[in-house]
């Protein structure tokens, strides 16, 4: 029997209630780590569609390796493991390619081809989905599954499952974006923390050594090396190191990188040394490689070298912060080697900083004012003053608040490091944001000599992060508020009306005979009645005092603050007429009023007013009904 492989149908409407969908939503968007999303996205499809396993696939630059992210086991507590395979020729390879979603059904294991039978999925595999991760119309990734034998992939699990790799491909959006931005918060705090031993250690090789040690922890690279020229002219010796692996390796003698990099005094790197190894490295499991000449001035002084089990480890925007951890290390291995330290050099502290556009970094002395400052300082803190050299620190910060907090900070000496986050910064082109970091500097003798300022804008996370936080409160559907924003807002309304003394009202309202509309009409012209409905509703309500809100299904709600149960009436009798009219006497409501009186919490009064609608829909519906 051949294996049948079929494009997944286009058609089709996920068979979810809006709680349902919001339920489903909140949980593939509760967490930021890619485990926790992959095992939250495992236990949601598990219910409806019983799998064996759960592969996800993203799609990386290159064509010939790709990490396999497996999830199985039991729904409740699932495992991941991860992976890194050759893309040869297979079902995977060409769903990357092409970017069609198939369904493929095994008669027999021999149809299985090589990667399906190593990697995704499991001996006893009946049905592999290949569903595809899209995010602005651009391919990242498939998700494979691997179905239970008797689940059959019909269209309305097949509309689900689309729904689930929707909302999985926002998450791990989401995730990247998370990670990145630790990513660079934990580069910021390693820059600072080679910065105070630049200053405070007396002994070349036990920086270099300490330095090494502190790159490879932060981001678990598989070694991290550090050579300088040696007695002979082409010769490199090894002074800094740090390995990942427990036994004691000895390399006495550089990589092929590192020597070319040596050789063409240029960054080199390969993000894919598993496929394409140009250079040989160190480690088997290396997957990629980065070499950096340390230089000072024009001069060479050595080569940072580092390898990492993981693909596509060393992005684009690594560099620069990896440029800057070598001009660091260039700057302090002049001033150890002439026994000079790093504060008493002006010039040390610019050949650092010059190199460094992303992060505000400044040098002050012990007053607080400013004596050198990276490239980046100007574009970042956008102050009025033309250069920050020289200007006293708190000058240069807008926010009122941050100003008091540094110049307390300035004078406790038993504080060493102030860390702010989302600091706000009034410029000319308006409002930023900043990540700041002030870290007191000693000399060898634990006397103060100054501060270190490290300044980082993340003005775009910050508004992501707020228009994330904006999507869990709307309904997608109808664009109304959820039903989640409605108890937050409720709670602030009635504790407003307690204290001011003024009315409130709300209006509960269920379409009547829609179930009978839905299953007549279909869910698409179902879903536009509830469209409808709410661009109505919101046309006869106050647009800046009522809120309005999809409580769920075809249930709505709107809060009236300042409003009596009269006047609440004779709204609910408006959109009464006018939801009877534009459905053409097919859909009314069945509208319930309740007004706030003193001592209600908000389940009572949304009780009350659920309690009044249901009193209106016994009467037979499209009628109102106000609570007592």
């Amino acid at each position: 029997m051949k294996n049948q492989v079929a494009p997944v149908s286009k058609t089709g409407e996920a068979s979810l209630t809006a709680e349902e969908t919001n339920l489903l939503a909140s949980t593939l968007h509760a967490s930021l780590s890619l485990e926790e999303i992959l095992r939250s996205c495992y236990r949601a499809i598990s219910p409806r569609l019983p799998l064996n396993r759960l592969c996800l696939v993203p799609l990386r630059p290159n064509e010939f390796t790709v990490t396999v992210y497996t999830v199985e086991g039991s729904a409740s507590d699932p495992s991941v493991s991860s992976r890194i395979i050759n893309l040869v020729d297979s079902r995977l390879r060409r769903c990357l390619i092409d970017g069609n979603e198939h369904v493929v059904h095994f008669g027999h294991p021999s149809e299985r081809d090589q990667t399906e039978e190593q990697f995704l999925l499991t001996p006893n595999a009946h049905t592999a989905a290949y569903m595809r991760l899209v995010q602005q119309g651009v391919l990242n990734g498939v998700l494979v599954l691997d179905v239970a034998e008797g689940a059959p992939l019909d269209t309305a699990r097949t509309a689900f499952l689309r729904l689930v790799v929707e909302h999985l491909s926002f998450a791990l959006e989401n995730s990247d974006a998370c990670y990145a931005e630790r990513r660079q918060g934990r580069q910021l705090q390693m820059i600072s923390e080679i910065a105070k031993q630049a200053v405070r250690l007396k002994n070349l090789e036990e920086f270099l050594n300490s330095v090494s040690a502190l790159i490879r922890n932060e981001f678990d690279h598989q070694l991290v090396q550090l050579w300088t020229p040696g007695a002979a002219q082409d010769h490199l010796q090894l002074r800094g190191c740090a390995y990942k692996s427990l036994n004691n390796d000895v390399f006495p003698s550089p990589t092929p990188m590192v020597d070319e990099c040596r050789r063409k005094d240029a960054i080199l790197r390969n993000n894919n040394a598993l496929a394409d190894p140009v250079w040989q490295p160190a480690f088997n499991v290396t997957a990629s490689q980065l070499a950096i000449p340390v230089q000072l001035r024009g001069k060479f002084l050595g080569v940072l070298y580092v390898e990492n089990s993981r693909l596509n480890a060393f992005p684009d925007e690594d560099l620069n912060i990896m440029e800057a951890v070598a001009s660091l290390i260039a700057s302090a291995f002049d001033q150890l080697r002439a026994l000079e330290y790093a504060q008493q050099s002006n010039e040390y502290m610019q050949a650092l900083l010059q190199s460094v556009k992303d992060l505000a970094i400044l040098s002050t002395d012990i007053h607080g004012y400013v004596m050198t400052s990276s490239a980046g300082s100007q574009a970042i803190l956008l102050t009025q003053h033309p250069s920050v050299l020289g200007k006293d620190l708190l000058t240069l910060f807008t926010n009122p608040k941050f100003q008091q907090e540094v110049a307390r900070y300035m004078g406790m000496q038993d504080l060493p490091t102030l860390e702010r986050k989302r600091v706000p910064q009034e410029t000319a082109e308006g409002q930023r944001y900043l990540d700041v970091t002030l870290q007191r500097v000693y000399d060898p003798g634990k006397r103060p000599l100054g501060f270190l300022c490290i300044a980082r804008n993340v003005t775009e996370n910050v508004r992501l992060h707020e228009e994330l936080e904006a999507l869990t409160m709307m309904d997608e559907l109808t664009g109304l508020y959820n039903q989640r924003s409605f108890f937050s807002t409720l709670a602030t309304e009635i504790e407003r009306s307690r204290r001011i003394k003024r009315s409130l009202c709300l209006i509960f309202f269920d379409l009547d005979w829609f179930k009978k509309f839905n299953d007549t009409h279909g869910h698409l012209l179902g879903s536009q009645v509830l469209r409808e409905t709410a661009q109505l509703l919101l046309g006869k309500v106050r647009a800046n005092s009522d809120s309005c809100y999809r409580y769920g299904g075809d249930e709505f709600i709107v809060i009236m603050p300042e409003t009596q149960s009269k006047t609440a009436a004779l709204v609910a009798e408006r959109l009464r007429e006018g939801l009877y009219e534009r459905f053409q006497q097919q859909i009314s409501a069945s509208v319930g009023i309740a007004e706030y009186s003193e001592n209600l919490d908000p389940k009572t009064l949304l009780v009350k007013a659920d309690q009044a609608m249901y009193a209106a829909k016994q009467k037979g519906g499209n009628c109102i009904v106000v609570a007592d």
